[in-house]
């Protein structure tokens, strides 16, 4: 334990510390004095992010905050400094997300009663935010949708800080893949970045990304020249690295492999340390464009530089760019099993990444529809207030108004329904996109391994047919053979992939013709496919001859219930 003068001095310091903290606290607020209501505002919210690592300090600028706006009774200031008081108070008084949610939930009552709509919007605005983050989406859309709405009534041009909240709208629809839509958001964020609340490179360089990710590369090359240029007037050299590797990337991606180089390099050279993850993926692009020039050596140092640099395999696009580049080299290299390794782990890794965004994209389907109905329900109940308010006056009059205001429930509804069906469609055609992506990719992989075994065995000396490198490469192609044939586990995954894209072809199939076996069911359904002769035989296991008589056998037996059947067009109306 302290002696008891020791403890005198520890609270005396604390006492003069607080004491000291809240009269500088109070000498910065005192310049708002000549401030206007926009300049106090972006004020405020640049010197908390300023100190925002000091708890301390940071409050007791609010606090002084207050007390110089209720000095001078004004009374929209006084509703933003509270504001932005619980903003800090979930912030620095709850560490998790469940109770950050709880805390901001509790003050909804009292932002629902502001005069003020600016003070309404941010409220939902910060509350859709956290509850994004916590991945509840239904949540999040109700609260985003009617802080957008309130802003958009305002008009953006006259909301100071409206930086932040645009830059908000553009990552919750890049979250979701909507790219073009967060494509606008962040361009009205650069638009109305008056006060430079954040960084104009990096807004630039997120709209560049967008649209990258839409394989517009005219438009992301531009952007990208203008993050680098913007980066090196504001002094700014990892983004100067950044939009350098970006852009490089972008050139990488439109065959230009040798122009690509230069902005990737530099890009590792400038970000390395700084920025390693990002590095980690610009090396396996450099590797990627050093293997198109047969650098193979070379590449490899970029493949293994990669690793060093503590990538992100999780949330990045590294683990796919990583599997990718390692294909293209083995198969470079002549080491085609190793190539058909990493081809497979691409496979996997691209099919996990889709099923995830399929989730992510179904879970914001239905939390969108939920919040549209939410608001419309909200509506409704603000429009009965209305109606209470209405039948006090004049009868004629409030009934005039009843019947417009039912006629138009009536439209809204319909036309939300309307809207529910067709986002309820465009959900059905994107999955039965995505299974017929991956059934194409299925057959693909099928037809690569196809390729390689005839590759293989035509490179099978016929002189030394007793050798050990021919027994080898008999072995190999024997084994890459014995991968193509549909296994009963593969044929559980095909089948569940072709009824994805052609629902009730089995069905339709066993009802017509009870007694089919098994695997005249597979030949069927492969015959749907319309896949080659050869491949359809390495597939089966079987001949090309045994593939023919199977055919033959099974058009007889066919022929048995419906005389001269015809395969394809009794495929064709399956």
């Amino acid at each position: 334990m302290f002696p008891h003068p020791l403890i005198r001095l520890i609270n005396c310091s604390l006492w003069l510390t607080c004491l000291l903290t809240a009269r500088l606290s109070m000498a910065q607020v005192q310049t708002m004095d000549t401030m206007q209501t926009d300049e106090r505002i972006v004020f405020l919210r640049a010197i908390t992010r300023k100190y925002f690592a000091d708890t301390t300090k940071v409050m007791a600028m609010l606090d002084s905050a207050r007390t110089f706006c209720d000095d001078r009774d004004d009374a929209f200031m006084i509703w933003y400094v509270t504001l932005l008081q619980v903003h800090y108070q979930y912030i620095y008084q709850h560490d998790e997300l469940p109770q950050k949610i709880a805390f901001l939930k509790s003050k909804q009552a009292y932002f629902d009663q502001s005069p003020y709509p600016v003070i309404r919007a941010t409220y939902y605005c910060h509350l859709s935010n956290e509850y994004f983050r916590n991945l509840e989406f239904t949540e999040a859309f109700k609260f985003y949708f009617r802080a957008r709405q309130i802003f958009e009534q305002i008009g953006y041009q006259d909301i100071p800080e409206a930086v932040d909240y645009l830059y908000y709208f553009f990552r919750f629809h890049y979250y979701f893949e909507d790219y073009r839509t967060a494509i606008h958001y962040v361009s009205l964020a650069e638009k109305y970045n008056k006060w430079k609340l954040i960084a104009d490179w990096f807004l630039i360089n997120n709209r560049g990304v967008a649209y990258l990710k839409i394989n517009d590369y005219t438009n992301a090359k531009k952007t990208f020249l203008e993050t680098i240029a913007v980066a090196k007037a504001g002094h700014n050299d990892t983004y100067v690295g950044i939009g350098s590797g970006n852009y490089g990337n972008t050139l990488r991606l439109e065959g230009k492999y040798k122009e690509s180089l230069p902005y990737l390099y530099k890009d590792v050279a400038i970000n390395e340390k700084e920025v390693p993850d990002n590095s980690a993926i610009t090396c396996l692009y450099i590797a990627y464009s050093l293997i198109k020039l047969d650098s193979l050596a070379k590449a490899q140092t970029y493949i293994k530089r990669s690793l060093q640099l503590q990538p992100n395999w999780f949330w990045s696009n590294y683990g796919p760019m990583y599997y990718e580049v390692n294909a293209l080299y083995y198969q470079k290299a002549g080491n085609l099993e190793a190539a058909i390794r990493y081809k497979d782990s691409l496979v996997v890794k691209k099919d996990s990444l889709r099923r995830i965004f399929d989730n992510r994209l179904l879970a914001a389907a239905q939390a969108q529809m939920a919040a549209e109905k939410y608001l419309n329900d909200l509506a409704n109940i603000e429009a009965e207030k209305d109606n209470a308010l209405l039948r006090r006056n004049i009868f004629i009059a409030v009934l005039v108004i009843v019947t417009i205001a039912i006629i138009y429930a009536v439209n809204q509804r319909r036309k939300r329904e309307k809207q529910l069906q067709e986002a309820e469609k465009k959900r059905a055609d994107d999955l039965l996109a995505h299974a017929t992506e991956q059934l194409a990719l299925y057959m693909e992989n099928l037809k690569d391994k196809n390729e390689l075994i005839e590759k293989m065995a035509l490179e099978l000396n016929p002189s030394e047919p007793q050798s050990p490198e021919a027994a080898i490469v008999d072995t190999r192609i024997e084994s890459l053979r014995q991968s193509v044939i549909l296994t009963e586990s593969n044929w559980l995954e095909f089948k569940q992939l072709f009824e994805r894209v052609y629902p009730h072809f089995f069905d339709n199939l066993l009802t017509k013709y009870q007694d089919l076996t098994p695997a005249e069911v597979r030949l069927l359904a492969l015959l749907k496919l319309n896949i080659a002769s050869r491949e359809m035989a390495y597939m089966l296991g079987v001949s090309i001859e045994s593939l023919r008589k199977s055919r033959y056998r099974l058009r007889k037996k066919l022929e048995t219930q419906q005389a001269d059947t015809d395969l394809k067009g009794l495929i064709v109306h399956l």
